[in-house]
Formats: C-alpha cells, sequence, structure tokens
C-alpha cells in the first residue's frame, strides 16, 4: 500500500513536495515528477534546498511573509503567486501547504502541492484588460454624448440667439427705409461677432495641431485668449516640464485637462487666482491646477461631464487624477500621467536624429 501511495504521487500531474520540518530551514526531502516537470529543476537540484529557490524579483512579498507566517504558526496555507523555472520563466503556482503531525502531534514535515495556474490566470487577466477596455469605450460614448448636447445648448444659447436677432434686423431693414442702413450696420457687427465665435468654438472643439506648436505656447495661448474676459489672475508655472518627453498624446489629454478644469473654474469658482504648475519627474508627468476659490465639499460633489471626460482621458494613459478642496478653501486638481518617453529613450533619439 506504502508503494501504491508513493507511485501515486509521484505520478501526479500537480507538483507535490516534502520538507523536514524538524531540520533548520525546513529543507525539501522529496520532490515528485510532477514538480521536476513544473520547475525544470532535477530531484538532486531541488531536495536539501528551502522551496524559496523559486521564488524571484516578482514574486509578491506579501505573499512570501504568507507562507512564513503560516510555517511559524504551524498553519495551513492556500495562496497564488508567481515562481520562477529553472530557466528563468515565470509562472502562476496555486500554492498549498498543509503541516503534517506524527503520532504525539508535532510537526514532522510540510507537504506542499503546486498548480501551474498561467493558463488560466493570463486569461482571466486578459478578460479583466477586456471588460476594462469595455467600460473605457463605454465612459468614452456617454461622454461624447453628453459633449454633443452641451454643444448644441451652446449653439442654442448662443450662436442660434445671434442668428435669429439678425433675421430680425433683416426684416426691418425691407420694410423700413429710415432704418435700412442700420439694420444693415447691426447685421453687418453680428455675423462678424459669430464668425468669431464660431472660430473660437471650432478652435476650442479641434485643439492645437501640436506638429506645428508647442505644448507650452498652446497652454500660454488658450490662457491668454481666456484672461482678457475674466478678471482672475492665471499663472503658469512649467519651466520644469520637459516637452520632448511628452508624446503628441500626452500633450493633447494635458491640454483638455487644463481647458475643462479653467472652464469649471471660471462657471463655479469665483476666484481671484489660479495657479497651473506642469512638470516631469523620472518616470511621469505632475500637473497641478490650484484656485483660491470658493471650494466644496468633495464628499458630497457628484461627478460633472467635464470631470468625468477627465478621468477617462487619464484612464486610457494609465494616469491618475485627484481633486482636493473644502469649502472656502478653493480647489487642486492633482493629475499624474506615465512618461512614455524615457531620460535613455530620448538620448538614444536624439543620438539616432544627430546622425
Amino acid at each position: 500500500m506504502k508503494d501504491l501511495f508513493f507511485k501515486a504521487m509521484d505520478n501526479a500531474r500537480e507538483g507535490i513536495t516534502i520538507s523536514d520540518a524538524t531540520r533548520p530551514d525546513n529543507p525539501l526531502i522529496y520532490v515528485n515528477k510532477g514538480f521536476m516537470i513544473m520547475t525544470g529543476y532535477t530531484f538532486e537540484e531541488s531536495v536539501g534546498k528551502n522551496c524559496r529557490y523559486l521564488q524571484g524579483a516578482e514574486t509578491a512579498p506579501e505573499q512570501v511573509e504568507l507562507i512564513r507566517s503560516a510555517i511559524s504558526k504551524r498553519e495551513p496555507v492556500q495562496l497564488e503567486l508567481i515562481n520562477y523555472k529553472k530557466n528563468g520563466e515565470t509562472f502562476w503556482n496555486y500554492f498549498s501547504l498543509t503541516p503534517i503531525t506524527n503520532d504525539e502531534g508535532i510537526i514532522t514535515n510540510f507537504i506542499g502541492i503546486q498548480e501551474d495556474i498561467t493558463a488560466k490566470k493570463q486569461q482571466s487577466l486578459l478578460q479583466e484588460q477586456l471588460n476594462r477596455t469595455k467600460l473605457i469605450a463605454q465612459a468614452t460614448i456617454r461622454g461624447q454624448e453628453e459633449e454633443r448636447a452641451e454643444i448644441g445648448r451652446e449653439l442654442h444659447d448662443n450662436i442660434n440667439q445671434m442668428v435669429a436677432t439678425i433675421s430680425l434686423y433683416m426684416d426691418i431693414a425691407v420694410k423700413k427705409e429710415a432704418q435700412r442702413m442700420d439694420m444693415i450696420d447691426r447685421t453687418k457687427a453680428l455675423t462678424r461677432q459669430i464668425i468669431e465665435e464660431t472660430r473660437k468654438f471650432s478652435k476650442a472643439l479641434v485643439g492645437p495641431a501640436f506638429e506645428q506648436v508647442s505644448f507650452k505656447a498652446a497652454l500660454r495661448e488658450m490662457v491668454a485668449s481666456i484672461q482678457i474676459a475674466i478678471s482672475s489672475k492665471i499663472i503658469i508655472i512649467d519651466e520644469c516640464l520637459d516637452e520632448p518627453r511628452l508624446s503628441k498624446n500626452q500633450k493633447l489629454v494635458l491640454f483638455r485637462i487644463v481647458q475643462e478644469q479653467l472652464n469649471n473654474i471660471l462657471k463655479y469658482a469665483k476666484a481671484g487666482q489660479v495657479v497651473i504648475h506642469a512638470s516631469s519627474g523620472e518616470s511621469g508627468i505632475d500637473l497641478s491646477i490650484k484656485d483660491d476659490g470658493v471650494g466644496f465639499d468633495t464628499e458630497a460633489y457628484r461627478q460633472g461631464i467635464g470631470l468625468r471626460n477627465m478621468s477617462n482621458r487619464l484612464e486610457v494613459e494609465n494616469g491618475s487624477l485627484k481633486i482636493v478642496s473644502s469649502p472656502g478653501k478653493g480647489c487642486e486638481l492633482v493629475v499624474w500621467i506615465p512618461l512614455e518617453v524615457q531620460p535613455a529613450e530620448m538620448s538614444t533619439r536624439m543620438l539616432i536624429q544627430a546622425k
């Protein structure tokens, strides 16, 4: 019966290990064929060692600590962790460890069972990514629809009103000769205003052509056009922003976020001053837009179209967004986006371009 037991263990598909809990460092005294096939290590390479030789750089420290704690407390444990094969390849290991006691109730061994769940894990991660992509797409479509509704309202409340007024002027000009020239002059002035409003509206929708203009220049142009119409002072601090390390899409994301937040500030904040601070770190871009306005309770704040749009843009870029505010103490929007172009890559590109 004993021979049958070991034969069954030795030919099991899962990896099976037995360690000696009575010896220092709990070394392995048995590994089956399934373990050797799974890891690439031979019986001789495995026996006498603690099983930690399967761990590596990507093995989660918290999972390792759970194993250590279970061994220390003489308790069973089950978990998933990344292990390494002999050839350096990683695999996801569904690992269970169970203490074995003798007739006196003393723990003499630990039996470990390993199952390579890499394929299942990859499928699960892929499904998570697909679900995440689907949610982003749904949020983007919802945001686009809300933006279209906002554009429709803007056209109706602004442009459409001016067009209706022009129609009224023209009716008067046709019917009343004494007022004709005055109505024509008014129509010309209002038409020029419509053209200018449409130009500004179109420019805001399309965004800058970053092939021809720098991000810093586009940012200053946007702020200058806003500054003319408001009393709030807008300050830009971007000396530490390393623009060559920004991709075109990152520039557009940052530009839209600043544009959207400035729009929110002008509508609701009643701020005397706004500070836009953009800088490049080792691994990402930090953007802060801070105002000294009325502020609000972030716990009670309901996300509007603008904030959802910003969040969606950052989600695509694997970035993050945080709002710091309280009633009467202004608001700060804090954004971080990982840089696509790292310093070493930038140096290589510049060297290639120089050649």
